[in-house]
């Protein structure tokens, strides 16, 4: 199952999207090498905290951008 999907079925099943599932899924997508998929967690007025930014950071790195 996507993670994208995984989202969308919590939301339909009333279950509340908070910054800790979303930075939970950008870490999988950043390990994943899903770098550009990343942009699209910025939904729900929901605002990026340090841990968002670390994994961000990290998954970058690893894909070689921050080099």
């Amino acid at each position: 199952m996507d993670a994208f999907e995984l989202l969308r079925l919590m939301a339909l099943k009333g279950l509340e999207l908070n910054l800790i599932s979303y930075n939970v899924v950008i870490n999988g997508l950043c390990r994943e090498g899903r770098m550009n998929e990343t942009s699209q967690m910025r939904v729900r007025g929901l605002r990026p905290n340090e841990r968002t930014y670390t994994k961000l950071i990290d998954g970058f790195s690893q894909q070689g951008f921050l080099n």
